[in-house]
């Protein structure tokens, strides 16, 4: 999240909720070394930094998300930089559930949902002596989706029909604390 939108505000004392602001200025960038032991063959990816993140809610499959990188430059590598790297535990998240509420009352459950969050990353492809690439900038970030709903009767077809504004809500549920 933090490569996506850039540095959250962190709030509480454990467990700590982090809040993240759409559109940062200055997004953070990381070094990614891509491992293939067979061959063997190591590359260190610099200077990256996410240009897009798409995610589908639906009800059935493990939830997955879709990340478009963008790299300044790639050096090959005579080894591993990190002979024992650290290993991360997943969260497994449960299946989506989803529905549009207005003032409490359910207006129709969602069938299935998609969005795309684009940075739209402006790369800054000078001609170098290094190959590398000037920089890879953020512009105008934008979000783009689609829903499918099944409607609890009429009113958020009048709603959509009026042009009356809803709030819109996704997500994963891990456990009754964790929404």
């Amino acid at each position: 999240m933090k490569l996506l939108l850039g540095a959250p505000t962190t709030t509480g004392i454990g467990p700590y909720s982090h809040s993240f602001v759409s559109g940062e200025a200055l997004l953070p960038s990381l070094a990614i070394q891509a491992a293939n032991p067979d061959v063997p063959l190591y590359r260190t990816h610099s200077g990256v930094r996410i240009d897009s993140a798409a995610v589908r809610f639906e009800r059935e499959g493990l939830p997955a998300a879709t990340l478009a990188c963008v790299a300044r430059g790639e050096a090959t590598d005579m080894g591993l930089r990190d002979a024992a790297p650290g290993q991360y535990a997943p969260l497994r998240f449960g299946p989506f559930m989803g529905q549009i509420e207005k003032d409490g009352a359910t207006l129709g459950r969602v069938v299935s949902a998609e969005f795309t969050y684009s940075n739209n990353l402006d790369r800054i492809e000078t001609i170098r002596s290094d190959g590398l690439i000037d920089s890879v900038e953020p512009t105008v970030a934008s979000c783009t989706g689609s829903i499918t709903v099944r409607f609890d009767g009429t009113a958020l077809f009048e709603a959509a029909t009026s042009g009356t504004a809803l709030a819109l809500e996704f997500g994963y549920v891990r456990d009754a604390a964790n929404r």
